[in-house]
């Protein structure tokens, strides 16, 4: 078996098309045509023509994990994905007896060994980014880790970029910014809602009870406030129907589903009394 023809291919300057016995044999990258030599009238056996396949197989992985990396850091887990997406059309082109898992594994091996992947400078950077830019809470970015594939190990390991000051700085920075979109409720719903939001941005449980603490004590004159305000809407909303027990009941039920605790309920309602008299 004789090369007849190489020729550069159109679409890929740097990947070539192989003819043996004037047909088509092999599309091969530069660094494979490179290596092995390949030359118009070199000799082919069969021996020489799968180790040259599996060569060709081999770097074309190795391309599509560079093509993957040249966008961004990824762990290694996100460049085994990315690469098991492209498995079936891989394996149309291979030999019969050429393992793709082996192929990925090994490519896998090399890009570590040359610092491409590292799983530990991976989550450090993606703790700085999430923690900075995204300020999510530390359980989220731990969580997000997880998913993609660190250890516990390298998740610590990663986690020490992220101090407490600036988690409670970034947890501020939520809940501010969420209270400042529900201004309309109730300070016990607000807390329940701060609570979810917070819990859902991933921060620990004890950051949360520390600032709601904080902030359920300073909403407690500004609920006052709300409160006179939310009951006199809704008494000039009802009295035009009720009058008296009946009025005082729908108003008290009222004020009950918007959040407000039945203590203050009950002052706001003995300060007014004067409100029920019936005619």
């Amino acid at each position: 078996m004789k090369i007849t023809k190489i020729e550069q291919q159109a679409k890929a300057k740097d990947r070539y098309s192989v003819y043996v016995d004037d047909k088509f044999w092999l599309g091969v990258g530069e660094e494979v045509l490179i290596h092995y030599a390949l030359h118009k009238g070199q000799i082919l056996d069969q021996a020489a023509k799968e180790k040259i396949q599996a060569a060709e197989f081999n770097h074309k992985v190795y391309s599509q994990a560079i093509h993957y990396l040249s966008y961004g850091l990824r762990s290694i887990k996100e460049v085994k994905d990315y690469l098991a997406k492209g498995r079936k059309d891989r394996i149309a082109h291979q030999s019969s007896d050429y393992q793709d898992d082996q192929v990925v594994d090994a490519v896998i091996d090399k890009l570590i060994d040359q610092g491409y992947l590292n799983d530990l400078v991976y989550g450090q950077s993606y703790v700085r980014t999430l923690a900075t830019v995204n300020r999510k809470g530390s359980r989220q970015i731990y969580r997000d880790l997880i998913a993609k594939g660190l250890s516990d190990h390298e998740i610590e390991e990663a986690l020490l970029e992220y101090s407490q000051d600036q988690e409670i700085e970034n947890l501020n920075y939520q809940a501010e910014k969420y209270a400042r979109s529900k201004k309309k409720l109730t300070a016990k719903m607000l807390s329940q809602k701060l609570r979810h939001h917070l819990v859902a941005k991933g921060f620990p449980n004890d950051l949360i009870n520390a600032y709601l603490s904080v902030r359920n004590q300073e909403d407690s004159e500004s609920e006052e406030h709300l409160l006179e305000e939310m009951a006199a809407k809704e008494y000039r909303k009802r009295s035009r129907r009720d009058r008296g027990w009946t009025l005082k009941q729908k108003l008290v039920q009222a004020l009950y589903r918007k959040g407000f605790h039945m203590d203050q309920i009950q002052t706001w309602i003995n300060q007014h009394e004067d409100l029920f008299i019936e005619d």
